[in-house]
């Protein structure tokens, strides 16, 4: 079954202009066919399409989905974005599908000057989680400062940061604890000593990713993905 969004936890609801195009047009849905409808804030729905209309297909018969995998943890990405609006698009896409749940572009020091297109990343955002049917549709917060970054996850139950420095620990050694967890994922060229010193004195544990040096973007894909695999641990 394809997945689409509604927000919020309707009886009946009515399919956008767009949605219903593609579920007429592209994958050519009739009437009575089944689809998943989730809001976005862990809830879906099975349901049935009403009519045929392409301005706006009428979905009943909504009934909760008990097949939604739950995760234990909530992973949250900072991550310092590349400057190619491609490979950002590209690394949003892939660490939605492997199930990032919030992604904040962090304003490190050695930026190069991205060019961010914030409606653009929310849709791309959503595309991933409609096509790998998530539960959750991870919020996509514009370049934030680094002081507001400390402050916004100060009480996260598990911080880490992503170096190239000395004295890291491979994320496949930690224990993924319950909860919320946050990783910094740096620019190229990495962090600054200076942006290092203060995560780490505001409580993130520098880790590595193993022995090659990596992508931005890559480094993201690769900390969703293990992660979740660790979870997944008894």
């Amino acid at each position: 079954m394809y997945q689409f969004y509604v927000p919020g936890a309707p009886s009946e609801t009515m399919l956008s202009a767009e949605d219903s195009k593609h579920a007429l047009r592209v994958l050519r849905l009739k009437v009575g066919a089944k689809v998943l409808v989730a809001n976005g804030a862990g809830q879906r729905w099975i349901a049935q399409l009403q009519n045929e209309e392409l301005g706006g297909v009428m979905l009943h018969h909504l009934v909760h989905d008990d097949d939604i995998p739950t995760d234990n943890y909530e992973l949250h990405l900072l991550l310092a974005p590349p400057a190619h609006p491609d490979r950002l698009e590209w690394c949003i896409e892939k660490c939605v599908e492997l199930g990032a749940r919030q992604i904040t572009l962090l304003n490190a020091a050695r930026l190069e000057y991205p060019k961010i297109k914030p409606e653009r990343l929310e849709k791309v955002a959503l595309a991933a989680f409609k096509q790998c049917q998530r539960a959750w549709l991870p919020t996509i917060t514009p370049l934030t400062s680094w002081d507001s970054a400390m402050v916004q996850y100060q009480a996260y139950d598990q911080k880490l940061i992503a170096w190239l420095g000395p004295d890291t620990q491979e994320l496949a050694t930690l224990p993924i604890k319950q909860g919320r967890v946050v990783v910094m994922i740096g620019p190229e060229g990495d962090f600054t000593d200076k942006e290092v010193n203060s995560a780490l004195g505001n409580g993130f544990l520098p880790i590595r990713l193993g022995p090659a040096r990596l992508r931005t973007e890559t480094a993201a894909m690769a900390v969703c993905a293990q992660i979740g695999l660790m979870a997944l641990q008894p």
